[in-house]
């Protein structure tokens, strides 16, 4: 069950996202979210395809804080000016869809496989995707591990 039916006819893109990526899952599926992150990562895959996190993908950017930053402080970074007022509606959204843009000017390599279905996680952790086959020459590869969101009771 993919979002919008065609593989990877949409990429969608997050900021420090996998809270709400697993909510969307669990509403979409109506079930417990998987207990394991080969699992919850496989899922993530069926029904996203390709979901971009750009504070993963800040950690690998020249100049950036190694993923230790929040989306005001990465947009100053970026000298982007955001529109609007920030918590009013679609803030979030708009600054990090005009920022993976931004970010994709910077570094043109972004929407390679190598950070597309990629996570920032709890604990600096990252879920990825599995199931891809990617050359990972120069970006680390998580340990998979029990899934972090099963052990605070958000699966059942």
């Amino acid at each position: 069950m993919k979002l919008f039916c065609q593989p990877y006819s949409s990429k969608y893109v997050t900021f420090h996202g996998l809270y709400d990526v697993a909510f969307v899952i669990k509403m979409i599926t109506r079930a417990p979210l998987p207990n394991t992150l080969n699992d919850f990562s496989d899922l993530v895959g069926t029904i996203f395809g390709q979901i971009y996190d750009l504070k993963y993908i800040s950690r690998f950017c020249g100049g950036l804080p190694q993923g230790e930053i929040g989306l005001v402080g990465l947009s100053r970074l970026l000298n982007f000016e955001p529109v609007g007022i920030r918590h009013q509606a679609a803030y979030d959204s708009l600054l990090i869809g005009a920022l993976f843009n931004k970010m994709k000017q910077r570094r043109h390599d972004i929407e390679d496989n190598r950070s597309a279905s990629v996570l920032y996680g709890i604990d600096n952790r990252s879920v990825e995707n599995r199931t891809r086959r990617i050359d990972r020459r120069g970006w680390p590869y998580p340990r998979r591990q029990q899934h972090p969101l099963a052990a605070m009771g958000l699966a059942v």
